[in-house]
């Protein structure tokens, strides 16, 4: 019995320890997931139309920046075309930012003239950053294409993070609006209530 007790309490103590361990390696990941109101550098990209360096800087006068990670091959960004589209429309006080942070070695689509391309296609006048580095993905931890992200400016704080909506696929369907309701309360000088909402779509590769 004694034998058994001191196993079954070795046991515990192993888990325990590889909990520790697993939750030590991970955090930074979760903590990325979660957090609100943190600090982030200015960043600069190369945008695939006009070839020019864009920076969150050259926002200042906006009262948030929208960022959008997106893919030209992924269906579930693609659904979101009409979306983006009408928040352009209706948040002109909010800069919106495609980010396409897809290795085109691995996918062809991604390339620069596809992203192009896609945007010619749809009729998207937004501006389409290049992160082939990933550099503002690893900042960010962005892992899901279309994945959003609100950020407030001069303190470049992020503000909302996750999925824009609870419907990818049927916009008539839609009943939770998180991105809208995340920039309607930044709009009016209130903390987002809700930071994060979990993204679906496709793993950025």
């Amino acid at each position: 019995m004694k034998r058994q007790k001191t196993f079954l309490l070795h046991t515990q103590f192993v888990r325990l320890v590889l909990s520790t361990i697993l939750l030590l390696f991970f955090a930074p990941g979760i903590q990325k997931l979660y957090a609100q109101n943190e600090a982030i550098q200015d960043i600069s990209l190369v945008d695939a139309v006009t070839k020019g360096e864009v920076a969150f800087s050259d926002f200042k006068g906006k009262k948030a920046i929208a960022l959008i990670f997106f893919c030209n091959n992924c269906p579930y960004s693609t659904f979101y075309v009409e979306r983006i589209k009408n928040f352009t429309y209706n948040y002109q006080d909010v800069q919106f930012l495609l980010i396409n942070s897809s290795n085109s070695d691995f996918v062809p689509e991604e390339s620069e003239t596809a992203m192009v391309s896609f945007l010619k296609k749809h009729g998207l006048q937004v501006p389409y950053l290049m992160d082939k580095d990933q550099k503002v993905l690893k900042v960010l931890g962005a892992k899901r294409c279309p994945e959003s992200y609100l950020i407030t400016p001069g303190n470049w704080q992020t503000a909302y993070h996750g999925a824009i909506d609870n419907n990818p696929q049927v916009a008539a369907d839609v009943s939770e609006h998180y991105l809208a309701d995340a920039l309607k309360e930044i709009l009016r000088g209130s903390k987002v209530s809700t930071p994060f909402q979990r993204p679906s779509g496709c793993i950025i590769k």
